[in-house]
């Protein structure tokens, strides 16, 4: 197509009735005599709206002698750069806009203003939260002493956080390298920490443990991981992870292993039986002296000589993996016990060192029989209990069905309203329900029938959304006449004539005042039975239980959210949760399930889903986040998160195994959390 002068003015009609942003001419007055249809989609003024008004009706008071000066200064045919200030919708609110201005004149030689608005508060929303994160994110990694690196492998570009500057004691305006690390690593890590590197670009996991020379000669610890990225090729392109500061971790490890010794009289008083072993299992030492033998006779032999056959490869695996990585390994097996008849006992094997190197395995065996017996009391209690509550919970389903069923049968009010939102039609139900008579009801505005708490413009929220959506629905808290509080649903559509014109809304409400009394009474008896209450948060030695909790809490409408590290395809299958609520705590995502390995990612998750629902949070994998961060950051979010349950009335389960963390730490966990 071809602009000309006989369709010159057609063409920029065209243009400026289609185009996206708000376009709006003022004259050398800065009154406005044109708006495009723009202007309503955006900010809701039509062209009769708006002329003959002054543009500085339609700015915020606190915008308004800055960009006065700049449109007088326009006129004066001074430039006029793109802005962002705030423009007054037809409702009242103000959207930010991102607006440019030019001064022109007609063919006539009048001065004129054209202004292009273009809305931007999504934009703006978008920036805030994102400089808000950021700082999170910033200062979780000061807390934590954890920074971030991230290396563009084959262009060679490597990139630090300003955490990852202070471990390694380089000043912020230092080009990082990967030359530059390797220089600070202690020379007697170099080779190792080298052949990390190749074998995590080969596809290895990177998980390791350094020593660094900072630049101020200081000597300290540090953890590195990382994940690497491959190309359509297959080959490694980016190279990325955290990196955290781990000096006071490893001195506290130091001393824990040089203080072993001292505490050795300490084990002959111990009920507990305790062995200690070298790399064959040969016992070097051991507490109590089993019935009938001597204590040369016990030195004499191997921890495989007290098990049965069966066990044999389970200590040695226990062994084997003591004295090849320190790893801490727990098993339950038969023994012999004082009186010569075999007993069941829980057994942990644990690392001696002498500096860095594991010298023998240490079994600790307690006696567990009686709690083994009480433990299978305890599940054939469990199970009569568990077909108790399934009982009763078909007995309330039934009555919930019941009762629904009787309120879903109850008539609909009617309400019609025109497009000033005012009520026109008032049926007999809505008298019944509300108490106006229809005389009374008529002319009556949204803000009549809602709670101050709905807000002051649920009108207009109701409006805007149905200009959007075409209907709306929404649960409110209304009132009647004489003042009293009811729960509505209501179901908003809009009404048109038969050429497509808008005439008003159409709202069909139905009282739910009861239905959620009864929803309430359920959510409370399924507490009851379930044995936890609101706003409380529990330590749990098992995820199943926490597992079930949750699904009787969910059969009763109570919301849940799954932070975990079990198979999340067996909790939709066996405990109906939706995958949408399940996280996982990894560091790759799994189908369509999402995935967090960020502390502070935990805990947002956390308020986001306590600030939408409510309901009941398990938080799995507490082991994983420890051994991630260490224990005071884990134990501060818990903290911190406490508060949140108690104050939402939501309930937090922290499945967890106690026996695998140090008695300090237990003791914290234990006074903050309830058993």
């Amino acid at each position: 197509m071809k602009v000309n002068s006989d369709t010159n003015e057609e063409f920029h009609r065209l243009v400026a009735e289609n185009a996206m942003d708000a376009l709006i001419v003022c004259d050398e007055k800065l009154n406005l005599i044109y708006s495009s249809p723009a202007t309503k989609r955006i900010f809701g003024y039509t062209q009769d709206d708006v002329e003959g008004h002054s543009a500085f009706e339609f700015f915020h008071p606190e915008d308004l002698a800055s960009h006065k000066a700049r449109l007088e200064m326009l006129l004066k045919g001074k430039e006029f750069p793109s802005i962002e200030f705030r423009i007054k919708k037809k409702n009242g609110e103000y959207l930010w806009s991102e607006v440019s201005a030019k001064a022109t004149q007609t063919t006539q030689g009048d001065k004129i203003i054209v202004v292009e608005a273009r809305d931007i508060t999504e934009r703006r929303k978008a920036e805030e939260e994102l400089r808000y994160n950021q700082k999170r994110f910033k200062q979780a990694q000061e807390v934590a002493h954890i920074g971030v690196w991230d290396w563009t492998v084959q262009k060679d570009i490597l990139t630090w956080s300003e955490e990852t500057y202070k471990v390694f004691g380089f000043a912020t305006d230092t080009a990082p390298s990967v030359e530059k690390f390797l220089e600070r690593v202690h020379p007697d890590d170099l080779e190792f920490v080298k052949q990390s590197i190749d074998a995590a670009l080969k596809g290895k996991p990177y998980d390791i443990d350094m020593r660094i020379i900072r630049t101020d000669g200081k000597t300290v610890w540090a953890n590195a991981t990382g994940e690497v990225e491959y190309d359509s090729e297959g080959k490694p392109f980016r190279f990325f992870g955290m990196f955290q500061d781990i000096t006071e971790r490893k001195k506290t490890d130091a001393a824990l292993r040089e203080s072993e010794g001292r505490y050795r009289a300490i084990t002959e008083s111990m009920a507990d039986t305790m062995i200690e072993a070298n790399l064959s299992g040969r016992i070097t030492y051991i507490n109590h002296i089993m019935p009938g033998l001597t204590l040369e006779q016990v030195l004499a032999s191997t921890v495989f000589d007290f098990v049965p056959p069966d066990q044999h490869t389970v200590v040695k695996n226990a062994l084997d993996g003591v004295f090849k990585s320190g790893e801490i390994t727990s098993y339950e097996s038969l023994g012999p016990g004082p009186n010569g008849k075999s007993r069941i006992y829980e057994v942990r094997v644990s690392p001696i060192y002498a500096g860095d190197q594991v010298i023998s395995a240490v079994f600790l065996a307690r006696d567990i029989t009686e709690r083994k017996e009480m433990q299978e009391k305890l599940r054939k209690y469990s199970e009569n209990l568990e077909a108790l509550v399934a009982q009763r919970n078909v007995e309330l389903n039934k009555t919930k069905e019941y009762l629904e069923q009787l309120i879903e049968s109850l008539p609909l009010a009617l309400i019609a309203w025109d497009k000033e939102f005012k009520i026109k039609t008032w049926n007999p139900e809505a008298t019944q329900m509300f108490g106006f008579s229809e005389q009374e009801a008529l002319g009556r505005s949204p803000e009549d029938l809602f709670s101050s708490r709905q807000g002051s413009s649920i009108g207009n929220t109701i409006w805007n959304q149905l200009l959007k959506d075409g209907q709306t629905k929404i649960v409110g808290e209304n009132i009647t006449k004489d003042g009293k509080a009811i729960i509505c649903t209501w179901t908003n559509i809009l009404l048109k004539d038969e050429n497509g014109n808008l005439e008003g809304v159409l709202s069909m409400i139905r009282d739910v005042t009861e239905k959620m009394k009864l929803e309430e009474r359920l959510k409370e008896i399924a507490y009851s039975l379930s044995g936890v209450k609101g706003g409380e948060s529990y330590l749990s030695g098992s995820v199943q239980n926490c597992l079930k909790i949750v699904f009787d809490l969910k059969s009763h409408g109570v919301k849940s959210l799954c932070i975990v590290r079990e198979n999340p395809d067996s909790l939709v299958k066996d405990y109906s949760f939706e995958p949408e609520n399940i996280v996982l705590l990894s560091m790759k995502p799994i189908k369509e399930y999402k995935a967090i390995t960020d502390l502070q990612d935990v805990a947002i998750t956390i308020t986001k889903f306590l600030k939408n629902n409510g309901g009941v949070v398990i938080l799995g994998g507490l082991e994983y986040l420890i051994s991630r961060y260490g224990f005071n950051p884990v134990f501060m979010m818990l903290q911190e998160k406490r508060f949140e349950f108690l104050e939402t009335g939501a309930t937090l389960l922290v499945p967890v195994n106690l026996e695998a963390i140090d008695n300090k730490e237990r003791a914290l966990l234990i006074s903050e959390l309830k058993l």
